[in-house]
Order: structure tokens, then sequence, then C-alpha cells
């Protein structure tokens, strides 16, 4: 039931009662002992952390090669031997 709450939990707020409807979450609605008891039977099960925030990119994240905060890789320098520009 872990992966099942993990997954859950990954889910928009919005989406999750809809996909406690569906057939893939019906363990976990059973195991939880009905749709309104599956978030306080994730958060026992699988508690979280920390509040779930967005992911936050420091300089120093950058520094050790993980993407920007714009999303784009930087160019990367041109080849020996090709023309710039042209």
């Amino acid at each position: 039931m872990h992966g099942q709450c993990r997954a859950w939990r990954a889910k928009e707020p919005d989406q999750r009662e809809k996909a406690l409807r569906t057939p893939a979450f019906q363990k976990l609605v059973t195991a939880a002992g009905g749709p309104a008891e599956v978030e306080a039977y994730c958060q026992r099960l699988v508690p979280e952390t920390k509040p779930s925030e967005p992911a936050k990119v420091t300089p120093s994240d950058s520094a050790k090669g993980k993407p920007s905060p714009s999303g784009k890789a930087p160019p990367s320098p041109p080849r020996p031997g090709h023309p710039v520009g042209g």
C-alpha cells in the first residue's frame, strides 16, 4: 500500500477523489476503510517529512549540474573547426 499512497499523493488534490473511484486504487480504498479515510490512512502509512512545496533551485544546485530554473540547458561551446554563427 506504500506505493499506492505515494501514487495517490502525487496526484493534484482535485484529481485525488476521482482517482479513488478507479480500479487502480480500489485496494487502497478498501485497506483505508473507505474513500474518506484514504488521506488519514496514507498519512499514517507514509508520513510526509515536510509539507509539499514546489522544488526550489538554488545557485548551488545549478553549479552541481542540475537543470536551470528556465528548464533550458546552457548552450554548448562551439566545436573546434566549425564556423560560429554561420
